[in-house]
């Protein structure tokens, strides 16, 4: 079921998730759609560029629609007379440095960037956006306003990616709806903030995790990007590196997002720190902690294992930190040398982080006997 023009109760966007991924996130919005069936629902997933798409659930009834966006994946688009191109891009080079700086970013900059990319009245994509003279004009501008220290080939390659994964979200089809559900910050809540500036319909943001806080432990620990080494040692101001303007920019998106938001909830009061801090106002947080059905577990019999027995529940990728996991395992063992200690989740989002936390199983001497 490909994207529709029914119209659906709620709109579901999600991230690098449901339907095409499983894990907590996925189930729980499978869980919540099959639950609410007095409601129509449309899912807008929003995926990296090659990610796959094969469907891990089957979507229930009551889900009239889905719709797939890539980042980074834009059609050539057409082509627009050089005065209208650079009309263009110099009426966005203000929004867009905003977004990749570590200035707040606010709900009315994203509606500038909106409004610049309709006023064209063209089918806009990476021929007009990211390949033309205009454009590249504008990429050398921001370069050397902000980074002019830094490998230019490394900022090329980032801004092009920011900028594609913006363009992409505020140029896909936006489902019609009369509620907008985005299941995390990023370019979910982007996506969210794109349809309260369109539409005007109510719109949450639900985080399980906190988006800002996963892409940050990802983008600090990335070996592509160029870090300022000489950060800790210098006597002048810090500067920025490549790693701030991801930073940054994962920043904005959040603050945007809490911003177009009229509700802000997650699972667990711990969240509300972090959410407060990227900008979320106070009067739109919210808890709902996660269920458990007390009936269905009460009458599990209580069993005591002969041997100290723990568990970990989540996807093995890189995010999860599952090495670390394996290697407190190898350390407990040493004074509990019977303890068992189990994985329970996916393992084939990520095959290659799979081997290596199989690879440092062995390593460790955990193998079950």
């Amino acid at each position: 079921m490909r994207g529709t023009n029914q119209k659906a109760d709620v709109c579901l966007i999600l991230e690098g998730s449901y339907p095409y991924i499983t894990g907590g996130v996925s189930g729980w919005s499978h869980g919540l759609i099959k639950e609410q069936n007095h409601l129509s629902f449309h899912i807008c997933s929003i995926m990296p560029r090659d990610g796959d798409l094969t469907m891990r659930y089957d979507l229930p009834s009551n889900v009239v629609g889905l719709t797939t966006i890539r980042l980074n994946d834009l059609p050539s688009g057409a082509d627009i007379n050089g005065m209208l191109a650079g009309r263009m891009h110099r009426a966005l080079r203000d929004p867009l440095a905003k977004l990749t700086s570590n200035k707040a970013m606010q709900l009315s900059d994203l509606k500038t960037i909106m409004d610049v990319l309709r006023s064209t009245r063209a089918d806009l994509g990476t021929e007009a956006l990211l390949d033309r003279e205009e454009a590249w004009h504008q990429l050398v501008h921001l370069y050397e306003t902000a980074f002019p220290d830094h490998s230019f080939l490394d900022y090329f390659w980032s801004y092009r990616a920011i900028a594609g994964g913006v363009y992409s979200t505020l140029l896909a089809p936006l489902p019609q709806a009369d509620i907008y559900h985005a299941m995390s910050t990023g370019y979910a809540g982007l996506m969210g903030a794109r349809a309260k500036v369109e539409t005007g319909k109510p719109v949450f943001v639900t985080e399980h995790g906190i988006y800002t806080n996963e892409r940050r432990i990802e983008v600090t620990s990335a070996d592509w990007l160029e870090a300022t080494s000489s950060k800790a040692l210098t006597i002048d101001k810090p500067r920025r590196d490549l790693r701030d303007m991801w930073i940054d920019s994962i920043n904005n998106f959040s603050r945007v997002c809490y911003e177009a938001s009229d509700r802000i909830i997650t699972l667990f009061a711990g969240n509300q720190k972090p959410q407060i801090e990227d900008g979320a106002p106070l009067e739109k947080l919210q808890v709902i902690p996660n269920g458990v059905d007390i009936r269905r577990f009460s009458a599990l019999a209580h069993r005591r294992q002969a041997a100290p027995t723990i568990g970990l529940i989540g996807r093995v990728v890189p995010i999860k930190d599952i090495k670390t996991f394996i290697r407190a395992c190898g350390l407990l063992r040493q004074t509990a040398p019977d303890m068992k200690a189990f994985i329970i989740g996916p393992v084939d989002e990520d095959e290659d982080y799979f081997s290596e936390c199989a690879n440092l199983v062995q390593l460790l001497g955990l193998e079950q006997p």
